[in-house]
């Protein structure tokens, strides 16, 4: 993480800003529905948070219940490994999982290859592809354990696109990590 900070601002000379680390757009509802207290942003990331999370929690229980009808197999042997470990350490794996690949994957990986391509949707695509795939590496996931990782991962991709704010994206991540330690 802090080598990819040091590239940003060294190398590319540029801000944080441009890999997400910036207050979340405006949540559409919360413009008409909550009013202005005097926080800023913070209403924002925390409402953003919410549609994020709910979000992840819906799609991967409805592909949890898919892939229990299909007899398909889910990663629940690596959660019950993290758990396993102690509250600790999956509260600092959980965490540290989501900081880092939320900067990496959606923060800097959208942002480059969006300004490459021209197209934030291609650069969506892209970044969540990767995503999964490097789930993929080693023994720790079969295929459709790997395809599984990826559907939070979507659900992830969607919210950096309509929010444009790591912050949010990493506080959703994180969180999600967590509780599905914790749920075994």
């Amino acid at each position: 993480m802090a080598a990819l900070v040091g590239f940003v601002l060294g190398v590319e000379r540029r801000p944080l800003s441009s890999i997400g680390v910036r207050p979340p757009r405006e949540l559409p509802v919360v413009g008409g529905v909550v009013p202005d207290l005097g926080v800023g942003p913070l209403v924002g990331v925390l409402g953003w948070s919410v549609v994020g999370f709910v979000g992840t929690v819906v799609l991967t229980t409805g592909v949890y219940r898919l892939y229990g009808r299909f007899e398909l197999e889910t990663p629940e042997g690596f959660v019950e490994e993290q758990a396993g470990r102690g509250p600790v350490s999956y509260l600092i794996t959980g965490v540290s999982a989501g900081v880092v690949e939320s900067v990496l994957y959606q923060g800097y990986l959208i942002g480059r290859v969006a300004e490459l391509s021209g197209s934030v949707a291609i650069a969506a695509v892209f970044a969540w592809l990767v995503f999964t795939a490097v789930h993929s590496v080693g023994d720790t996931f079969g295929l459709a354990e790997t395809v599984y990782i990826g559907v939070p991962g979507l659900a992830i991709v969607l919210l950096y696109v309509a929010c444009e704010s790591v912050v949010v994206v990493c506080l959703v991540h994180a969180v999600v990590n967590v509780l599905s330690f914790q749920s075994e």
